[in-house]
């Protein structure tokens, strides 16, 4: 994840040295710990974004589909492929090609291990399993988690109650609830969002414009950090 990082830092006219925060994200710590799937997953999401930026679709098909049977999350990246292939095809600004198979063959893939799934392993679909487990309407989550919280907020110190307040809108109540993750659900964002920040030009990078982001992060970092001091 940071050479392929410092690939993308590289083609952004930056020090390859930047790709050392992808693999910095905290969450990573807990899926080498707990020999979880997201650091091979993630590889491949930014492996094939890479390859299809240098217009090798083959490559990144490849690589897309072996992320999304490891883990179906990054198929965010495809899917954003397909929106704006279909997009710039609706107004014949592309024709289909062999670009589509970035995002039409990782779909049938990972359509086909949730088939397989159901037949073999369990008599359900993963995919229907998990999205009750995963997803929500939104901000319902963030209300139920909001409403305990407040009644049972700890004015001594930060628990896991507190923290809580700090995680995204969208997430479901098992994100907002659990504590097993710390964090890996969010890997996805935290990648697309460094990937963004590296292709910004130079003239916005200034602390002008990072200031107030990092007025932002780095409370949460710290209160990461104590979380994992205190429950280690």
């Amino acid at each position: 994840m940071a050479f392929l990082g410092g690939m993308f830092a590289r083609e952004s006219g930056r020090h390859a040295l930047w790709g050392l925060a992808f693999a910095a994200y905290f969450g990573l710590v807990i899926s080498v710990g707990r020999d979880t799937a997201e650091p091979l997953a993630e590889a491949c999401m930014l492996g094939g974004l890479l390859a299809y930026r240098r217009n090798r679709p083959l490559l990144a098909t490849v690589a897309f589909t072996v992320g999304a049977i490891t883990r179906e999350t990054i198929l965010l990246a495809p899917a954003a492929i397909a929106v704006t292939r279909l997009v710039a095809m609706a107004r014949r600004r592309a024709r289909p090609g062999l670009a589509d198979l970035t995002w039409l063959v990782p779909a049938c893939a990972y359509g086909l291990v949730e088939l397989a799934v159901h037949f073999v392993v369990r008599g359900e679909f993963p995919l229907l399993a998990n999205g009750g487990r995963n997803l929500a309407v939104p901000f319902t989550a963030m209300i139920d988690a909001l409403t305990y919280d407040i009644r049972h907020i700890n004015t001594a110190h930060l628990s896991p109650i507190d923290i809580s307040l700090l995680e995204l809108g969208l997430l479901s109540s098992q994100i907002w609830t659990s504590t097993f993750g710390d964090g890996r659900s969010l890997i996805e964002p935290y990648l697309m969002a460094l990937v963004l920040l590296l292709a910004t030009p130079r003239q916005y990078m200034s602390w002008r414009y990072l200031g107030p982001i990092t007025a932002c992060v780095v409370p949460a970092l710290l209160v990461v950090a104590r979380r994992r001091i205190l429950y280690m």
